[in-house]
C-alpha cells in the first residue's frame, strides 16, 4: 500500500533556510535506515513565506498506528521551531474498504 506523511511547520520566515538545513541533514541520515520511507521531500510555500512541508513517502502493509516512528521523532523535535501540523494520506488507488480498514473507520 501507498500513503504518504505531510509534516507541515509554520516558523518565522528569517528561520526558515536554517530549518530546511536542518530537515534535510536529518533526511540523509534516514536514507539508508531499514525501516526509512521509499522518499523523502521538502517543500517550501510561497504564501505564506514561512511554511515548510516534509513529505514522507510509504510503500508499506497498512498502518498499526497513526503514524510512523520517524515522524514521531521528527514532530517532537519540531515542536520547538514552531507550529507543527501532521497528516497521513492514501493513494486514492487502494480500494476504498482497505483505506477504511486503516484506523479502525469504514468507508464502504
Amino acid at each position: 500500500m501507498r500513503w504518504i506523511e505531510v509534516i507541515r511547520l509554520r516558523v518565522l520566515p528569517g528561520r526558515r533556510a536554517m530549518i530546511v538545513k536542518e530537515l534535510e541533514a536529518v533526511l540523509n541520515n534516514t536514507a539508508e535506515a531499514p525501516d526509512a520511507p521509499i522518499e523523502m521531500k521538502t517543500y517550501l510555500n510561497l504564501y505564506p513565506t514561512g511554511d515548510v512541508a516534509l513529505v514522507l513517502f510509504w510503500e508499506t502493509d497498512p498502518l498499526e498506528t497513526e503514524s510512523s516512528r520517524l515522524a514521531l521523532s521528527l514532530l517532537d523535535s519540531l515542536k520547538s521551531a514552531g507550529l507543527v501540523n501532521h497528516s497521513v494520506w492514501v493513494e486514492t488507488s487502494s480500494p476504498v474498504g482497505a483505506a477504511g480498514r486503516l484506523f479502525g473507520t469504514n468507508y464502504d
